[in-house]
């Protein structure tokens, strides 16, 4: 899934035989304060809930899940991180399971380029960018640094090698803790975790939904090259 700006990129980059893209126009509804009626009535959700196939709440089917990973791609800003959240929050309202059975992804696009003569490294924010520098570049060296705006600024092979590739990109796996009981009280303080639950964090920038879970984000392993090689081995 990704917002539409970047979706024409990503849908020219993509894998055809295993991937598919699923442009979003904007915000979508936030399902924690939206009434059944409003649900229903979302064409975007129900766009997204047919493109899976699996149905939701009590009609969910894990075996009808047309992917094995369903990948949310945004923008590297707030706007991008409020939208994860919102997906998120959808996905944990409506479709637990596929939370639950390790389906659910945020893709981690690039924050910066750096390009020293020939050599250019992509860095995923502040922290990252100056590892890089201090790490794979000489002392002296000036090294070029350009920020990406959006998924859409990127070149089609930039976007294919940083974030499409299953072999290069960087995935943080969603995952929902089991929800604790809050007591009457702790439910009616306008502060209160059991109120004010929902964070997401993607590239250091925070976003927040009442009513939402607390969602864990795990970054996904990659498989090393003599797994890689087993696999080729096995399949020839």
């Amino acid at each position: 899934m990704s917002r539409i700006s970047g979706a024409p990129l990503i849908t020219l980059r993509r894998e055809r035989a295993s991937q598919a893209v699923l442009p979003l126009r904007g915000k979508i509804l936030n399902v924690a304060s939206a009434g059944k009626d409003k649900l229903a009535q979302n064409q975007q959700l129900a766009d997204l809930g047919q493109a899976l196939g699996c149905g939701t709440g009590v009609h969910y089917r894990d075996e009808d899940l047309r992917y094995g990973k369903v990948i949310i791609m945004t923008d590297a800003d707030v706007d991008g991180a409020h939208i994860a959240s919102l997906l998120i929050t959808f996905f944990y309202r409506q479709m637990p399971k596929l939370i639950d059975n390790g389906h659910l992804y945020l893709a981690v696009p690039p924050l910066y380029r750096l390009t020293h003569g020939s050599k250019t490294l992509y860095a995923r924010d502040d922290a990252d960018k100056e590892a890089l520098i201090k790490r794979e570049f000489h002392a002296n060296a000036k090294v070029e640094v350009g920020r990406f705006k959006g998924l859409g600024e990127m070149m089609p092979d930039q976007l294919r090698e940083t974030t499409m590739n299953p072999a290069k990109r960087t995935l943080l796996r969603v995952v929902a803790p089991r929800p604790r009981r809050a007591s009457p009280s702790s439910r009616r303080r306008r502060n209160s975790p059991a109120r004010n639950c929902w964070t997401c964090e993607q590239n250091g920038l925070v976003s927040r939904i009442s009513g939402a879970p607390l969602i864990t984000l795990r970054r996904e392993r990659r498989p090393s090259r003599l797994t890689r090689l087993r696999r080729v081995r096995t399949s020839g």
